[in-house]
């Protein structure tokens, strides 16, 4: 299906792109109106060549030789301090660095780069690739309808979905892209089950459960690779395989390189929900009353360069006093990143709540010609248990909800006060069915998505390692690529904490809306 398909102005031949979907529908009686099936499967297959076009550095960049950018190279080793003023680093040849120069690693990660494939693009948007985008779904669905006798009906229904994807980067394996290149693997599954039963002609309950259960596995590309490790970068990929693949690294001036940034991610979150709704018709009034209970659990791992972060910005090899010079891939080859970072997060977290919510409704018909709909609601939701921290804004230390001192919900209290009023009315002023006046108004309550999941960050559960480092300075030891990161991991105390902390406040509010509407017919 990729015959009409035309060819991108920056692409040497056609990508691939193949499109293939099925879908199968099933369903009938088992036993004559008394049993019923009812089946779906739905697969599809893409496969799309994807065109990235990027900036690498040439043949002579890598042998440390810049004329075709006519960049000089300047010495960070004689910074004058006070000026920032730097002598050449090869007077003898300004635009480039001598090969004794080079940092080992620094040279290994910019031999990373392919070399240059468009024919006379020069040193810009020089090198294109058309790696293959592939998604793979497949789901389907199967419901039973049973009907015991007329006032007992019951229903069973699953669900299931699974999506595995690669979705490539601007240099295939090598990476490149801040967000979010990665093999994945998500699975979604739901199964409910129903009961509806009749007490009589004006009396009938409505009884539901159901658990829906989602993972999420977004991996690096070069997953389970300790590629930083090979290329000499030390402590960047620690030997648990949530660190492993090649370190991001930024160059300026020319495309990234290395795995995508928060990745990996695993997610597994389960939902368990019962309801039940009892509707009463009694004269003018339609009265419903219901309960509604829902336990949620998550598990989360993700930070943001779990495999080391490192930001080559220029400024190393250039005279900081007049602005001349300096080149990303020139601080590169001598080791000199102006920014590191690492997170280390102690494996996946766990949160847990729960949300349980009543509520009572009348529909009035008042007269032939004016209805009220009367209406109120009560929610409440737990603040989250499991391996989480609250920030302490009273006492400026982080309290946490396991350990030795844990305190339930990490000492976050209840919003016990969510009452949702309700109530509309529909009136036809004129006797007739010509005009209908409408209006209602009611509060909401709107609990918000995962906000527990920056919780598990709190101390002393992730460490950020990062450091920024002053062009204005003569370079020391440490700060080299060659140098990596700590060996030691150490965690930061909850009672004395630094860095980035969370907090939910003394008391998870729950936010809420209020909203109206008025119209006429």
């Amino acid at each position: 299906n990729d015959k009409l398909d035309a060819r991108n102005f920056f692409d040497i031949e056609k990508p691939p792109y193949l499109w293939n979907q099925i879908a199968i529908l099933l369903g009938g009686p088992i036993r004559k109106d008394k049993t019923f099936i009812f089946g779906d499967y739905q697969g599809t297959r893409v496969r799309q060549g994807q065109t990235f076009v990027s900036t690498v550095p040439t043949l002579a960049m890598h042998n440390g030789n810049f004329l075709e950018l006519e960049t000089a190279i300047y010495d960070p080793m004689t910074t004058d301090p006070d000026t920032g003023a730097r002598q050449l680093l090869n007077p003898a040849d300004p635009f480039a660095i001598p090969s004794t120069e080079f940092n080992a690693v620094g040279k290994a990660i910019l031999d990373l780069y392919p070399l240059p494939n468009r024919p006379g693009a020069g040193i810009f948007n020089n090198y294109v690739l058309n790696p293959k985008l592939s998604n793979t779904q497949d789901s389907f669905d199967i419901r039973f309808d049973h009907r015991f006798r007329e006032q007992d009906q019951l229903f069973v229904h699953y669900s299931f979905g699974d999506v595995d994807s690669i979705r490539p980067a601007s240099l295939g394996d090598l990476g490149g892209d801040y967000c979010c290149p990665s093999r994945s693997k998500n699975r979604s599954q739901h199964a409910a089950a129903g009961w509806t039963h009749t007490f009589g002609p004006n009396l009938l309950n409505d009884l539901h459960g159901g658990a829906f259960r989602y993972l999420v596995k977004g991996l690096p590309l070069n997953f389970g690779k300790n590629v930083a490790e090979q290329l000499g970068i030390p402590n960047a990929n620690r030997g648990d395989p949530t660190s492993s693949g090649l370190s991001f690294i930024e160059v300026s001036g020319f495309q990234n390189l290395g795995d995508s940034l928060w990745t990996p991610e695993f997610a597994a979150e389960n939902i368990f929900q019962i309801a039940d709704t009892l509707s009463w018709v009694r004269g003018k009034h339609s009265l419903k009353f219901g309960v509604d209970f829902r336990r949620q659990q998550r598990n989360f791992f993700q930070t943001t360069a779990p495999r080391g972060w490192f930001s080559f910005s220029s400024l190393f090899t250039q005279d900081l006093a007049t602005g001349d010079g300096g080149n990303g891939a020139a601080d590169l080859l001598l080791g000199l990143p102006s920014y590191i970072q690492q997170d280390n997060l102690q494996g996946p977290y766990p949160t847990r709540y729960w949300d349980l919510a009543g509520f009572v409704q009348d529909d009035f018909r008042v007269t032939p010609n004016l209805t009220l709909n009367l209406g109120l609601r009560y929610e409440v939701t737990s603040p989250t248990n499991g391996r989480i921290g609250n920030f302490d804004l009273a006492r400026a230390v982080v309290v946490n909800a396991e350990g030795p001192n844990g305190v339930p919900h990490a000492g976050v209290k209840f919003d016990t006060n969510n009452w949702g009023p309700r109530v509309g009315l529909a009136w036809s002023p004129f006797g007739g069915k010509r005009t209908v006046v409408r209006s209602a108004f009611g509060v909401f309550y709107s609990t918000e998505g995962n906000i527990f999941d920056d919780l598990g960050l709190n101390p002393p559960y992730l460490l950020v390692d990062s450091a920024v480092f002053n062009p204005g300075v003569v370079p020391s030891s440490g700060q080299f690529v060659s140098d990596g990161f700590s060996s030691t991991v150490t965690f930061p105390d909850p009672n004395s904490p630094s860095g980035t902390v969370r907090t939910n406040g003394p008391k998870r509010v729950v936010p809420y809306i209020m909203e109206w509407n008025f119209n006429i017919q």
